[in-house]
């Protein structure tokens, strides 16, 4: 579960021990296996937020692959300014990069602006998976993609 291991470390920081987690964490982003390493959550950009946010939390050795997520991430991106699919997906990309230190992209920023419902929200979208299966129940709503949107615009307001 590399992203729950990913968030761990987040909260706890670095320290003894994080090294074993940050060699899993770095295998399998250089095996390229980000939408499928975790049960309890999936997708690419999932995975590139928590652990961007451990970064931000001090664990170094995750910045081997620092300048390599940013680049993948931003392949992620459409004419549209949506990065991955969706207000989520875009929301996570925005947040990663930042906690990166990278530059947000101003399109990504006006695709969330444009996405942005009547009421102030963003669609729900699945975040929480009950397992690995396509057939579990899966968990979102549209509170969660909102507080991810809006973090990720202010985010782009401070840059």
């Amino acid at each position: 579960d590399a992203i729950v291991n990913a968030n761990v470390l987040a909260h706890l920081g670095d320290g003894p021990y994080a090294p074993p987690v940050v060699a899993h964490l770095v295998d399998v982003f250089r095996r390229g296996t980000e939408h499928a390493c975790d049960k309890w959550y999936r997708g690419p950009f999932t995975f590139q937020w928590a652990v961007a946010r451990a970064a931000a939390a001090g664990v170094r050795g995750l910045d081997a692959i620092r300048d390599e997520s940013c680049a993948r991430t931003l392949a992620g991106a459409r004419d549209d300014g949506r990065i991955g699919a969706g207000p989520l997906d875009t929301a996570l990309a925005v947040c990663a990069l930042s906690d990166w230190g990278a530059e947000t992209p101003r399109a990504a920023c006006a695709y969330l602006e444009a996405a942005q419902g009547e009421d102030g929200s963003w669609p729900a979208a699945p975040f929480y998976y009950a397992g690995p299966r396509e057939d579990l129940p899966r968990w979102g709503s549209a509170e969660l993609t909102t507080g991810f949107c809006l973090e990720a615009l202010s985010r782009c307001r401070a840059t």
